[in-house]
């Protein structure tokens, strides 16, 4: 069916079903679709093939279809396999990954991380091209294949991408002790742990030797590497679960050591730790002392008369026990696709399963967002339970928003997100307020969970697509604008949110800000203009203060605070005066603002909309909808109708939601504050001495409310 074969055989109906089946792998078993075509067949839906021969006919027409949906999963599950790490595939080969497990494995190890200079500056060069992002990938797919296949020849598992870095381990694997000569030398062995660091140092050698200084093809732009290594006990956790989406993690000792070891490294330089360098220093050569710390070592070159890379290389991949190719059953080849997919990112799980993977890179403007936690040492049993406490939170936030979770990493300062606003299929054009949204209700949890955060946000043109190779790769987001949201992030005070210029402006007055002093940031010039988004309840806002904060520069106010229009109505009932605030900025000059739509008295939607409203009002009170394109006047149409009737003594109740799936019942909400509210400003209303929240919960209690309703009312009746 999926290649048109059978097509002359099948009317519309069975054909059309068999296509749905094969545009939906992983969420209809083989089994399923053969039920379906089976139990749908009719002789009468056949048109060429004789009565006698159906059976037959069905069976080989099954067979087929079989092989088919097969041979298409078989090629899902290897695709997938390429966005995870060795470490991780072998353990959902091997049933060990359920969702509800935390720790992967615990282990020993040489961790690696290669971090590459000059990306940045080819991203924002051909951001100027219109096929920036078929250039840009193709000069990511030349750099990274022969730098991961390296990696692999000496047993290394790429872990992490980080947009143009690498985080890599090297496994204490046992080969020293399956193999006798698994170094590739005959006169020495060496322990687990040795090995493992024996191998990273010489694979970190020619990967100096072959990439260094990397020419791009693009104008005078060449890449260089520069590489932390550490050694120890690692962890590898699965932390996440929100919809179905997890993130792997490595932590340990190794992640901080690396953290010091790759900024002593020069262009073109390895820098081992302490600790790996005890494993090593017998077997290599030390490069030029590191005054600035002496522990950390520079690595100059292997002693020959000892090892060199190839030897080393060859005899890695000699040692590397391959399994045999498995024939699986439909139910495992099923389970390991459905376990692969749980760690590819939204936006790329629908070009993943219908085979479109190589039109996904593009330039595209998104809202990014890094967050960096501390206080949680997720590599042990209680901060690995708090991470994935942590993780839950963050993901319900950021999924709530309608964002993306990128990446979720483990560096010496502690834990590091970074969530996407804007990727395909959820793009909205207020992405840059829905980010800042998130961003604050994200640290409302950590200070909830006692812990420290910060939190940069940027908007502004990236590259979005895959990083690596076809063996090994990643979808990712790079670019100036991610950077400067990192720098954003070292510079936040702790549990605030620092947004740059373009955020700022294109909240459109969402949030009220606070304008900070400008900074100078690594990779920038010139000093750059910082805001700080702010709530009431914000205990930096200056309203809360006890002095002036030295930081700020100015308070800005959110626009719908800014510009309020009030409207006063007596209250036939007691002659008192209500005032009720418009809940959004004014669009027409009845009101105060500058449409003059409804000074147009041949406008026919006015004249429409006034009699509907007689008409509704006639009829004891009725629902009516204002519906249009976006800039047809919907809202000067609501204001002249308002309007009309304030001035009769009618009291308006408004009910105001963003177009966000956590605020479904948020207007409700508002309708019923505001009533109880003048119940409040008039108890002469109320026949008895209960409040009307009291009231409120008497009526309640005989509805049957959803679980969402009472939540979502609670407010109100306590």
């Amino acid at each position: 069916l999926a290649q048109g074969r059978f097509a002359w055989s099948w009317t519309r109906p069975i054909h059309a079903r068999g296509v749905e089946a094969m545009q939906r792998p992983g969420r209809q078993s083989i089994r399923s679709v053969q039920d379906s075509l089976t139990s749908s067949a009719d002789p009468t839906l056949l048109t060429e093939v004789p009565r006698k021969n159906y059976e037959a006919t069905i069976s080989e027409l099954l067979r087929d279809l079989h092989s088919q949906l097969s041979h298409h999963h078989r090629g899902l599950l290897a695709s997938s396999r390429a966005f995870l790490p060795d470490i991780v595939a072998e353990a959902i080969n091997n049933n060990e990954l359920g969702a509800d497990r935390l720790i992967v494995k615990r282990c020993n190890g040489a961790v690696v991380f290669s971090d590459a200079s000059g990306f940045t500056a080819l991203t924002e060069r051909l951001a100027l091209y219109s096929n920036g992002a078929e250039l840009l990938s193709k000069c990511l797919n030349k750099f990274f294949t022969p730098l991961i296949d390296m990696l692999t020849a000496y047993r290394g598992d790429v872990i992490k991408f980080s947009g143009d870095a690498l985080t890599i381990l090297f496994a204490a694997n046992g080969d020293s002790e399956a193999f006798l000569h698994a170094c590739g030398s005959p006169c020495c062995s060496h322990a687990p742990l040795e090995l493992a660091c024996l191998r990273a140092s010489a694979c970190c050698i020619e990967i100096h030797k072959r990439l260094h200084n990397f020419h791009t093809g693009e104008g005078d732009v060449r890449l260089t590497l520069h590489i932390g290594v550490g050694a120890g006990p690692v962890t590898i956790l699965q932390v996440g679960g929100d919809q179905m989406r997890y993130e792997y993690v490595i932590a340990g000792e190794p992640l901080s050591q690396i953290a010091i070891a790759e900024p002593l490294a020069g262009s073109g330089e390895t820098v081992l730790s302490p600790q790996c360098w005890a494993h090593v220093k017998h077997t290599v050569i030390e490069g030029a002392r590191i005054e600035s710390n002496p522990d950390f070592h520079r690595l100059k070159a292997l002693d020959i008369s000892k090892h060199t890379y190839p030897t080393i290389k060859q005899a890695a991949q000699q040692s590397a026990r391959t399994p045999p190719e498995e024939i699986l059953e439909d139910e495992e080849l099923e389970r390991r696709l459905t376990a692969c997919m749980r760690f590819i990112p939204r936006s790329v799980l629908k070009q993943f399963r219908t085979g479109s993977l190589r039109g996904i890179n593009e330039m595209r403007t998104v809202s990014i967002i890094f967050v960096q936690v501390q206080g949680v040492d997720v590599a042990s049993d209680d901060g690995a339970l708090k991470g994935r406490a942590l993780m839950a939170g963050m993901q319900g936030i950021c999924y709530s928003e309608e964002g993306s979770l990128n990446k979720f990493l483990v560096d010496d300062k502690g834990l590091l997100f970074l969530f996407v606003f804007g990727l395909p299929p959820l793009v909205h054009i207020d992405d840059p307020a829905r980010a800042v949204r998130a961003c604050l209700e994200m640290s409302n949890l950590m200070v909830q969970m006692e812990l420290v955060g910060r939190i940069g946000v940027t908007t502004g043109r990236v590259y979005c697509g895959m990083v690596g190779s076809n063996t090994r790769r990643e979808y990712t987001v790079m670019g100036d604008t991610v950077n400067l949201s990192a720098r954003l992030m070292a510079n936040a005070v702790a549990n605030t949110v620092l947004v740059d210029e373009t955020t700022f402006k294109r909240c459109g007055g969402e949030f009220p800000f606070l304008r900070l002093h400008p900074i100078r940031v690594k990779g920038k010039e010139n000093q750059i203009s910082i805001y700080r988004p702010i709530l009431q309840r914000d205990p930096t806002s200056p309203r809360s203060s006890a002095g002036p904060d030295p930081l700020v520069a100015e308070t800005i106010e959110a626009q719908r605070e800014k510009k309020f229009v009030y409207f006063k109505v007596k209250r036939a009932s007691t002659g008192r005066e209500v005032n009720v605030r418009l809940p959004w900025p004014p669009k027409s000059v009845l009101l105060g603002g500058k449409s003059p739509l409804t000074q147009i008295k041949h406008w026919s939607c006015l004249k429409t909309v006034h009699s509907s409203a007689s008409e509704c009002l006639s009829k004891g009170g009725t629902a009516l909808v204002i519906t249009g394109p976006r800039g047809s006047g919907k809202e000067e149409l609501v204001e002249s109708v308002l309007k009309h009737y304030v001035d009769e003594g009618m009291i308006p109740i408004f009910g105001t939601m963003q177009m966000r799936s956590v605020e479904v019942l948020s207007a409700a909400r508002d309708v019923i504050g505001q009533l109880l509210a003048l119940l409040h400003r008039d108890p002469g209303e109320s026949r008895n001495t209960l409040t009307a929240g009291d009231e409120l919960k008497q009526l309640l209690a005989k509805e049957a409310l959803s679980d969402d309703e009472a939540d979502a009312l609670s407010v109100f009746t306590g």
